[in-house]
């Protein structure tokens, strides 16, 4: 489009769509036979305005739209008899109400709009305030989050200083929340700044200075040297996770070897505990039937000398 005040044109444009209804009556003929009646609609509105030409704070802009929908009618048809100069009903061809199967274009627009102000210092006004809305809303959220983060990390540093680690119960749930939020934060903070000092590292063995404008040469062989190293840390992990592993399977053998021996020393134990008792029983028993006949002896030597 042609204006005197635009510098960029494709910014002063604006796009708009919605739904519409409408009603309407009608009466058309087309060769000999015509159609009257009554249709309702409903459906979607598109359309399009940019600056045609600008002049102080005068406007003219351009607009085009158009609509399209489906349609409710009943109609009539008629036919025009010459000799009677009438038209007559058909009533064979009249149809009652009835939804159209296919959507219908119902409107084409082209016109040339006289604006106060522009569509688009129109628009530009508009999408301003809603990002001055939308930035005090994030302003006013995150003031909210750094005065909720400073009383979690009071109330947190109270509480490691009293010994404990959660300060779940002096916190609300979205506080929990940030909480837990700052928690992640700080790990992953963490793992950075561990992953630059080993990058760091690796450069400096490397004799190579770290900066913004390394060549892809440099950063191939960091990349490369930091691989390798990393390999080294797994595969050293790796061995000692195995060390660990022996030692724990020796500990567990003796372990089990102690066991064993306690378990054989302790059937042992019971085996002999078993045979005195045995010998002790029979002792028992031998003294029980030597006292019976000690008790029985003076009894019968009056037996004999009765005899």
């Amino acid at each position: 489009m042609f204006t005197t005040q635009r510098k960029n044109p494709r910014q002063e444009r604006a796009y708009y769509w919605g739904v519409y209804v409408n009603a309407s009556s009608y009466n058309l003929k087309i060769g000999k036979e015509g159609k009257q009646g009554n249709a309702y609609g409903a459906g979607i509105s598109v359309g399009y305005t940019a600056p045609l030409y600008g002049y102080r704070n005068n406007y003219i802009d351009l607009e085009l739209g158009g609509s399209a929908g489906l349609l409710y009618t009943s109609y009539d048809v008629y036919t025009h008899d010459a000799e009677s100069n009438c038209y007559p009903r058909i009533a064979d061809k009249c149809k009652g109400g009835h939804i159209v199967p296919f959507p219908l274009i119902t409107d084409l627009r082209v016109a040339f709009v006289y604006r106060f102000m522009s569509v688009g210092s129109k628009y530009k006004a508009s999408v301003y305030r809603r990002v001055q809305i939308r930035s005090e809303k994030r302003n006013a959220i995150n003031a909210k989050i750094n005065a909720m983060r400073l009383r979690i990390d009071s109330i947190a540093g109270a509480v490691q200083k009293q010994g404990f680690s959660r300060p779940d119960s002096l916190l609300t749930k979205e506080e929990l929340k940030q909480w837990r939020l700052m928690q992640q934060e700080r790990k992953e903070q963490a793992l950075k700044e561990a992953a630059d000092k080993l990058r760091k590292h690796v450069a400096d063995s490397l004799g190579i200075q770290l900066s913004d404008t390394l060549t892809s040469e440099q950063e191939k062989t960091i990349d490369k040297a930091l691989k390798e190293y990393e390999k080294q840390l797994k595969r050293k992990a790796e061995a000692q996770d195995s060390t660990k592993l022996g030692k724990r399977a020796a500990k567990d053998a003796k372990q089990a070897a102690k066991e064993k021996k306690g378990k054989k020393k302790k059937k042992e134990s019971g085996k002999n505990k078993k045979k005195d008792g045995q010998q002790e029983l029979k002792a028992t028993k031998e003294d029980t039937e030597a006292k019976q006949e000690e008790a029985e002896a003076p009894d019968k030597e009056k037996k004999e000398d009765k005899a």
